[in-house]
Protein backbone atom coordinates (compact mmCIF):
# COMPACT_ATOMS: atom_id res chain seq x y z
CA UNK A 1 0.00 0.00 0.00
CA UNK A 2 1.27 3.34 -0.84
CA UNK A 3 0.93 6.78 0.91
CA UNK A 4 -2.55 8.15 1.21
CA UNK A 5 -3.45 11.67 1.80
CA UNK A 6 -6.52 12.83 2.80
CA UNK A 7 -7.78 16.16 3.45
CA UNK A 8 -9.60 17.65 6.81
CA UNK A 9 -10.58 20.88 8.19
CA UNK A 10 -9.17 20.92 11.88
CA UNK A 11 -10.23 23.78 13.88
CA UNK A 12 -6.99 24.63 15.22
CA UNK A 13 -3.04 24.30 14.38
CA UNK A 14 -1.22 26.34 17.19
CA UNK A 15 -0.16 24.19 19.81
CA UNK A 16 0.78 25.99 23.05
CA UNK A 17 3.79 24.78 24.75
CA UNK A 18 3.56 25.34 28.72
CA UNK A 19 7.24 25.11 29.23
CA UNK A 20 9.59 25.91 26.13
CA UNK A 21 11.66 22.79 26.32
CA UNK A 22 15.81 23.08 26.26
CA UNK A 23 16.20 21.62 22.31
CA UNK A 24 13.61 24.21 20.44
CA UNK A 25 13.00 26.61 22.65
CA UNK A 26 9.83 27.36 21.34
CA UNK A 27 6.44 28.17 23.44
CA UNK A 28 4.08 27.43 19.75
CA UNK A 29 4.41 25.14 16.84
CA UNK A 30 1.91 24.43 13.87
CA UNK A 31 2.28 21.74 11.65
CA UNK A 32 0.50 21.73 8.31
CA UNK A 33 -0.48 17.83 8.05
CA UNK A 34 -0.22 15.12 10.48
CA UNK A 35 2.03 11.85 9.38
CA UNK A 36 5.42 11.67 7.39
CA UNK A 37 6.07 9.23 4.53
CA UNK A 38 9.40 8.69 6.07
CA UNK A 39 7.79 6.67 9.00
CA UNK A 40 11.55 6.95 11.03
CA UNK A 41 11.56 4.49 13.82
CA UNK A 42 13.27 6.87 16.02
CA UNK A 43 10.94 10.20 15.21
CA UNK A 44 8.70 10.92 18.49
CA UNK A 45 5.63 11.53 16.65
CA UNK A 46 5.15 8.18 15.74
CA UNK A 47 4.18 7.84 20.12
CA UNK A 48 1.00 7.44 20.91
CA UNK A 49 0.53 10.74 22.82
CA UNK A 50 1.47 12.39 19.33
CA UNK A 51 -0.26 10.27 16.90
CA UNK A 52 -3.85 9.51 16.15
CA UNK A 53 -3.15 6.54 14.77
CA UNK A 54 -4.10 3.29 16.41
CA UNK A 55 -1.69 1.28 14.28
CA UNK A 56 1.89 3.18 14.51
CA UNK A 57 2.99 2.14 11.16
CA UNK A 58 -0.45 4.47 9.78
CA UNK A 59 1.93 7.33 10.96
CA UNK A 60 4.04 6.81 7.41
CA UNK A 61 0.89 5.66 5.19
CA UNK A 62 -2.01 8.07 5.91
CA UNK A 63 -0.91 11.82 5.92
CA UNK A 64 -3.59 13.83 7.19
CA UNK A 65 -3.21 17.66 5.45
CA UNK A 66 -4.58 20.21 7.00
CA UNK A 67 -6.84 22.35 4.44
CA UNK A 68 -7.16 25.37 6.20
CA UNK A 69 -3.60 25.66 7.91
CA UNK A 70 -2.83 28.82 6.53
CA UNK A 71 -6.24 30.68 7.52
CA UNK A 72 -5.82 28.63 10.95
CA UNK A 73 -2.30 29.99 11.62
CA UNK A 74 -3.19 33.75 10.24
CA UNK A 75 -6.17 33.97 12.64
CA UNK A 76 -4.57 32.44 15.88
CA UNK A 77 -1.39 34.16 15.57
CA UNK A 78 -3.12 37.26 15.47
CA UNK A 79 -4.34 36.37 19.69
CA UNK A 80 -1.00 35.63 21.29
CA UNK A 81 2.02 37.15 22.18
CA UNK A 82 5.01 37.56 19.75
CA UNK A 83 7.32 34.44 20.61
CA UNK A 84 9.13 31.74 18.94
CA UNK A 85 6.94 29.75 16.66
CA UNK A 86 8.13 26.15 15.25
CA UNK A 87 6.37 25.13 12.27
CA UNK A 88 6.72 22.09 10.70
CA UNK A 89 7.77 21.11 7.65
Amino acid sequence: MGVQCKAYKPKRILNIHKHADSWFWDKYSAHPYVGCEYGCEYCYNRERKYSPFDNPDDYSKIIKIKENAPELLRKELSRVPKDVVVVGD
